[in-house]
Parts: structure tokens; sequence; C-alpha cells
């Protein structure tokens, strides 16, 4: 699958990862298709995953009074997750996949 090749030079730009490492470790990696406006975590949930991004852009919240104020946007060929939820804490971030012409419009007012 072209989403674990991608995965696998992601990996090798970040760490060294031999070949027999990598594909004891393949077995564990599951592609999944988020879709645009879908949450990957939402405030109060536990994300028990990081998500390589193969294609689109994610966008990290966190809501204040109602209102959803972004902290950062993640493109593709990056990594994202709630890291906080891995210690077993409920994520105050949202994460969830946009189109940029939402964002522009988002950022316009």
């Amino acid at each position: 699958m072209i989403e674990i090749e991608n995965f696998r030079i992601y990996l090798n730009q970040v760490t060294s990862m031999d070949d027999q490492s990598f594909n004891i470790a393949k077995p564990y990696f599951q592609v999944e298709k988020i879709s645009k406006g879908d949450y990957l975590v939402t405030e109060g949930q536990k994300c028990n995953k990081i998500v390589y991004i193969n294609e689109g852009l994610f966008r990290i919240f966190y809501l204040k009074d109602g209102i959803e104020i972004n902290t950062c946007f993640c493109k593709e060929h990056s990594i994202i997750s709630s890291f906080k939820s891995f210690q077993h804490i409920a994520s105050y971030i949202g994460v969830s996949r946009e189109t940029l012409s939402r964002i522009r419009s988002q950022i316009r007012g």
C-alpha cells in the first residue's frame, strides 16, 4: 500500500529504521480514512492513536467559551495526535480534518 510506503519514507527522515524492524512493526499499522470535517478526537475524549497524515490538512483547536480557538495546522507527511491522551488524560483539544477553503474563510472571519 502506498500509504504504508509513504509512512516508511517519513520515518526514515526522522529516525533510522532497518527493514527487519519496520517489517516487525508493519502489522500494527492501519490505514484509516478520516473524511473532511470528521474529528480524530474531541475535547474530553481519550485518543489512543498517532496518525500519519498521508493526504490533507488537520487542525488542532481548543474550546474557549464555546468558540474554537485554532492552535495548529498539520499538513500531509507529518504526524498528529492528542499526545496528552497517551498519559490517560482526557483531551483538552480537538483534532479535525479540514479543507483549505474552510480555513481561509475562518481566517477572514
